[in-house]
């Protein structure tokens, strides 16, 4: 009977996440996300970054047994400073005041397993 293997290949996704973040560090270390397709992609980079450390790390116990639950708490945390950080983007961004405690602050608490 053939068995098939897990479709999930780690080191593919670490090159994406890893050239995604040079990207990010190009754009913002030589601030060019201040203006123009910097600034337009600037936010959903960052979040797509987020997202995917938290998927990649979310996805570590299905293909590694070792650490799952270590690997599970790191990703809900980051998960959850994702979404914390996604919901200033895209409601509080604009604000002159940010209200104290928002949503935005549980995210960011959630970091802390």
């Amino acid at each position: 009977m053939r068995q098939f293997g897990n479709p999930f290949n780690p080191g593919l996704a670490g090159i994406l996440l890893g050239l995604s973040l040079a990207v990010y560090v190009g754009l913002a270390g030589f601030g060019l996300n201040a203006d123009g397709l910097g600034a337009a992609i600037d936010i959903p980079l960052y979040t797509a970054l987020e997202l995917g450390a938290a998927l990649f790390c979310l996805s570590r116990p299905l293909v590694r047994p070792n650490n799952r639950l270590a690997w599970l708490a790191v990703g809900l945390g980051i998960a959850s400073f994702t979404a914390g950080d996604l919901y200033y983007s895209l409601f509080l961004s604009g604000d002159e005041t940010i209200p104290y405690p928002s949503f935005t602050d549980a995210g960011y608490i959630g970091l802390y397993p």
